[in-house]
């Protein structure tokens, strides 16, 4: 398995794997990568006798020692089959989401999903506290919707507003924008290659700074 930051990076440990895979191996892919680079990748596999699945994960490395990870999973149904008892050391759910690169997609559409939420909770809580509504009854309002990722963001993200100085917050979050603006920016290219407008997506994708507590500018 594969699990490296972007495309470059993927490609780069996925040309060296299969530099010495014997016939009949698989890969998977488990960072957040697009589609195109699984495509690419699924290419160079058939060339060895190798099969490729994108077997995108999201729970992050506690969440994968407790055996608690989601994992999406693109790839022909013999394949998954065979790399499933794999993935369940670690999974706590597997979702089989179709052929060969919708694991990708269906990465950056979670991602999607938990970068814009987040987004609100940031609103909402600003909307609170200037209205004079605590943040514990806002929490305890929201919390049918509220997992605990979003909470454990939140906490951090105050915590670097009340204290800038604070560099390990500083690090921290600016890494995860970092992540942010890549995901974000590869289901932005997504949805401009097949056709979908996508402008809250990218309006949020210029307000990446001011959502991880790292400034109000909007992000070059």
């Amino acid at each position: 398995g594969i699990c490296v930051i972007d495309d470059a990076g993927t490609q780069a440990v996925a040309e060296e794997v299969l530099a010495g895979a014997a016939a009949g191996s698989v890969v998977a892919v488990h960072g957040t990568v697009s589609p195109e680079c699984i495509e690419r990748l699924v290419a160079q596999a058939a060339e060895r006798g190798c099969s490729v699945v994108d077997a995108q994960v999201t729970g992050g490395r506690t969440r994968a020692s407790e055996q608690q990870l989601r994992y999406m999973v693109g790839g022909d149904d013999e394949v998954v089959e065979r790399c499933r008892p794999v993935f369940a050391t670690s999974a706590a759910e597997i979702t089989h989401c179709g052929g060969v690169g919708m694991g990708a997609v269906a990465k950056l559409c979670n991602n999607l999903v938990q970068f814009q939420a987040w987004q609100g909770y940031v609103e909402a809580d600003m909307l609170a506290e200037k209205a004079g509504l605590s943040r514990e009854k806002l929490q305890e309002v929201l919390g049918w919707i509220m997992n605990d990722n979003a909470r454990v963001f939140l906490a951090g993200r105050n915590a670097l507003v009340q204290n800038p100085e604070n560099e390990v917050l500083r690090e921290r979050f600016s890494a995860v924008k970092e992540l942010a603006a890549k995901d974000l920016g590869l289901a932005t290219e997504l949805g401009h290659k097949i056709g979908v407008d996508m402008p809250v997506t990218e309006f949020g994708t210029q307000q990446l700074a001011r959502l991880f507590g790292l400034g109000d500018a909007q992000d070059d």
